[in-house]
């Protein structure tokens, strides 16, 4: 029995999924070849494209297909690598008249880097201009991508090209040797290093699809030329998928590499918990069908496992197997969410952690300095597909913001004063006397506390209480409600009272103290700069260098990266012109960029940003 994966990948709108739907209703797995039985996902229905991986397996007599339907736009390029990784073959999808865009470079990159092999798929041939498109896929592959077959011609063996039969021929030097001696081989010598040619990373069949006889002559190809799944046997598990279903629950999917049964017991690497598996499924999209055993090379559904998440490993006992799984994307896109309601905001930690399983591109968190729940995501649509999900799956619905900013306050020079707290008005009073100098200390030391009373001024047993009075008034800012940083405090001076001092007073007088002398101290804004590193095309990089420019950044210096064509930009930017910059990045380069950054050091803030957020703040505390 032949188990074979194939992915298919590529530019968006390029009939992947169409493809698909017109094999699985030939096959009567669907009423008819529309995309809407594929692309089911509330996301997917509002756009009318795919946003996440599908799995639909076609479990024939002789052999077992695994179609991996997977997005073309972007920003949901990390579910094309899932699909990509997971596959025996990847199909690479271009309209005829198009070239090579972002879609199709990562595709190609991506099975490149797995070593899994991949052909290109040109569709509407017949409307478009698909010598040009093919020109710019073998630029893509360094001269290596050849017609197997020509347009509306079936992709079998007596109708292959001169091109491909000679490319196939050299990967095997006894055959190779045999064609420059006699000028020809067979069709049956052909046949027989077919399947091994089609593995190389090397060789990049094109075939063309439009009609619908291409495609069943496309399905007939995948079924009887395309490789299939020759691996070392082992009871083993890879989980690449999760998904959930208000109806049905949790599901994981998985690429079996070893016979499992129902029942059996499979050991997670990760955590060391043991899974039963009570039920397991064959993936046909949305549905599913129950089955008694799996075999090596096969898709499951498994619901319900207790300690799953995408990347794990679960095996047969303590049985060794490795696998080079895909690492957690970088999410360059932020915005601030709010639930809507009661309701909604009792849902959404528990809705976004069933949306994390199921996407690891994005992620979520509650930012307690901010007071925000931060989404951090691909892109402007991804997040918009987040959002859908959340209302179409779990009843939540929410507002976007824009993300607040971390800025943090310091002084200029240096000053002193004095804290009092003097109350006395019947009963045991308040009294506490703090006296104070403040002084500025380097970026590096962000805060420092001097105690030189003497003779006791102020008992020792308050020092620590007027303290936390500083601490505290640091934490709440001077001039715009934000931390206060690089400061020495000397604590040098005060008065007590037998009766009425007490830890609270002189918490409140440390805490007045600070604030009269740092309004007195030349106070100012820091704002957060981050190290970015942008990968671009060499042809864009001065449009790119420009944007940066443009976002108050200053470029450290550029070099040429690894992926040949590109050079990568170093860049210091601030954190508020961050956050969305993936946006006019993708729009300069038509997608082909590559965005990541970190955190480097706080700077002051030109004065017309201090002025705005001082504004911003002073109109909030007056609307409360």
């Amino acid at each position: 029995m032949k188990s074979k994966a194939v992915a298919f990948a590529g530019q968006p709108l390029s009939g992947k999924t169409y493809t698909v739907a017109k094999i699985l209703s030939m096959l009567k797995k669907i009423p008819k070849a529309d995309t809407k039985y594929l692309d089911y996902e509330p996301d997917e229905q509002e756009r009318g494209s795919t946003t996440t991986l599908k799995v639909f397996s076609v479990m024939e007599p002789d052999v077992h297909v695994h179609f991996l339907d997977t997005p073309g736009f972007i920003e949901f390029f990390y579910q094309s690598d899932l699909g990509i990784r997971m596959a025996d073959t990847v199909f690479i999808f271009l309209k005829a008249g198009s070239e090579v865009d972002a879609s199709v470079e990562h595709a190609y990159l991506t099975a490149k880097k797995f070593n899994i092999p991949s052909s290109f798929v040109i569709t509407q041939y017949s409307s478009g201009d698909w010598q040009k498109t093919l020109e710019s896929v073998r630029a893509l592959t360094g001269g290596k991508a050849q017609v197997f077959a020509d347009p509306g011609t079936p992709p079998t063996l007596d109708n292959m090209s001169e091109e491909l039969k000679e490319d196939i021929i050299s990967v095997d030097d006894n055959l190779l040797e045999k064609f420059l001696e006699e000028g020809d081989v067979s069709e049956e010598e052909i046949r027989k290093v077919l399947d091994s040619a089609l593995r190389s990373p090397d060789i990049h069949p094109v075939l063309f699809v439009e009609s619908d006889e291409d495609i069943k002559n496309f399905h007939e190809y995948i079924k009887n030329v395309v490789p299939g799944y020759t691996g070392e046997e082992v009871p083993a598990v890879v989980i690449f998928k999760a998904s959930f279903d208000p109806s049905m629950g949790e599901q994981f999917y998985g690429r079996v590499f070893g016979k499992i049964t129902k029942g059996m017991e499979l050991k997670n690497r990760r955590t060391g918990t043991v899974e039963k598996l009570s039920h397991i499924y064959v993936p046909l999209g949305k549905n599913r069908e129950e089955v008694d055993e799996i075999l090596a090379g096969d898709f499951v559904v498994l619901p319900k496992l207790k300690d799953a998440e995408v990347g794990d490993v679960l095996t047969a006992g303590d049985v060794e197997f490795e696998f080079n799984f895909l690492e957690e994307p970088f999410k360059p896109y932020v915005v601030a969410i709010s639930p809507k309601g009661r309701a909604s905001e009792e849902k959404i930690s528990d809705a976004m952690h069933r949306l994390g399983h199921e996407d690891r591109s994005f992620s979520y968190e509650y930012n307690a300095e901010l007071h925000q729940h931060l989404l951090k995501a691909q892109g402007a649509t991804h997040v918009n597909a987040i959002i859908s999900r959340l209302k179409g799956k779990f009843g939540v619905e929410v507002e976007l913001t824009k993300p607040r900013i971390p800025y943090r306050e310091t002084i200029r020079k240096k000053a002193e004063a004095e804290g009092k707290i003097k109350k006395q008005t019947g009963g045991r009073g308040q009294y506490a006397i703090a006296n104070i100098r403040i002084e500025p200390l380097p970026r590096d030391r962000d805060y420092e506390f001097v105690n030189s009373i003497f003779g006791g001024a102020i008992p020792k047993e308050y020092i620590p209480s007027v303290e936390t009075g500083i601490k505290k008034a640091m934490a709440e800012g001077v001039v715009a409600g934000y931390p206060v940083v690089n400061v020495k405090v000397e604590l040098y001076d005060g008065k007590h009272h037998p009766v009425d001092s007490s830890n609270f007073a002189f918490e409140m007088a440390g805490k007045l103290a600070f604030k009269n002398a740092a309004e007195n101290a030349d106070p100012y804004i820091l704002e957060p700069l981050y190290e970015v590193e942008i990968l671009v095309p060499e042809e864009h990089l001065g449009d790119v260098m420009g944007e940066i420019n443009s976002r108050r950044g200053r470029v450290m210096g550029f070099e040429p990266a690894d992926r040949k064509g590109y050079q990568k930009i170093k860049a210091i930017v601030p954190l508020e012109n961050v956050y969305d910059l993936i946006v006019p990045l993708r729009s300069i380069t038509k997608g082909r960029t590559d965005l990541t950054y970190r955190f480097s050091h706080y700077e002051e803030a030109p004065r017309n940003v201090q002025e705005r957020v001082i504004a911003e703040y002073q109109q909030a505390q007056k609307e409360g």
